[in-house]
């Protein structure tokens, strides 16, 4: 549970026109179902580079 804990976590409101981007290599998504009603549409993008430092 040591991810999750609040102060290493980032909590995003998401609002109609949102983008959010994040790096998997370096962080664990984890999704809350806070938006019942509305449509969220995802694309994964994967992008060829260097190791994270």
């Amino acid at each position: 549970r040591h991810q999750v804990s609040p102060e290493f976590t980032c909590r995003f409101v998401w609002q109609p026109g949102s983008i959010a981007i994040w790096d998997n290599r370096c962080v664990q998504h984890n999704p809350i179902n806070d938006y019942h009603g509305f449509r969220r549409v995802m694309h994964r993008i994967t992008l060829a580079g260097d190791r994270p430092r």
